[in-house]
């Protein structure tokens, strides 16, 4: 969650850009999600967001809509950057 938050407040991407980390800890990965900039208006909810994808590949996901997080299974890492990369495909063509 430090180091996305940090990136999230640089000026590397355009304010309402959604960053999204994975760090190994063990066989878990931990995932932080935050909107860039000190100001972002919400247009996804990022919490729902994570509770979509670990509803689906198990984990546990918290947070709340500008910043959320989960962690998952190792194992699940790719099954998950492809159901995020769908889910925001998905909200950015609903918007």
């Amino acid at each position: 969650g430090t180091l996305t938050s940090i990136i999230s407040f640089s000026s590397i991407y355009p304010e309402g850009t959604i960053i999204i980390t994975m760090a190994e800890s063990g066989n878990k990965i931990k995932v932080s999600a935050r909107y860039s900039g000190k100001f972002a208006k919400a247009q996804r909810n990022l919490k729902e967001i994570m509770d979509f994808v670990t509803s689906i590949i198990g984990g546990d996901s918290g947070g709340h809509e500008k910043a959320a997080g989960c962690t998952i299974e190792k194992s699940n890492e790719e099954k998950f950057i492809e159901l995020i990369k769908k889910k925001l495909e998905f909200e950015i063509v609903k918007l």
